[in-house]
């Protein structure tokens, strides 16, 4: 199930209330969820990419050097889109289709902790 049908089928503000509310219960400073799905029409592989980070526990260079590593990273070849709508905290929320579906979770991961701990991220 791809973002855009959990979100159509809970409703955008509930999908966001939802996530984030998630995000709070469990004490995380970031959440990723990442999706994998075949298109509707071509039966063609999709994945996308939600990210939330919490503004009270993670520090804004931080969230930066993470949205900005995903976003410039070869690796994914993301593209940003708000097909889900505008979340209650933007600033803190991104919502990416990646380009390489063949990037699996084995990719993002170490992808995501290197740029978390500002130990790179580019390969």
């Amino acid at each position: 199930m791809g973002l855009e049908a959990w979100s159509d089928r809970d409703g955008s503000d509930k999908f966001f209330d939802e996530v984030e509310n998630y995000l709070t219960e469990r004490k995380l400073s970031v959440l990723g969820i990442l999706t994998t799905f075949k298109s509707e029409k071509k039966k063609k592989k999709k994945r996308e990419l939600l990210f939330v980070t919490d503004k009270n526990t993670i520090g804004a260079d931080v969230e930066q050097r993470l949205f900005d590593g995903l976003a410039n990273s070869p690796q994914l070849d993301l593209k940003e889109t708000d097909k889900l709508g505008t979340p209650k905290e933007p600033e803190h929320t991104r919502v990416w289709e990646q380009g390489n579906t063949d990037a699996n979770r084995k990719v993002i991961a170490p992808l995501v902790k290197s740029l978390l701990e500002g130990t790179g991220g580019q390969s």
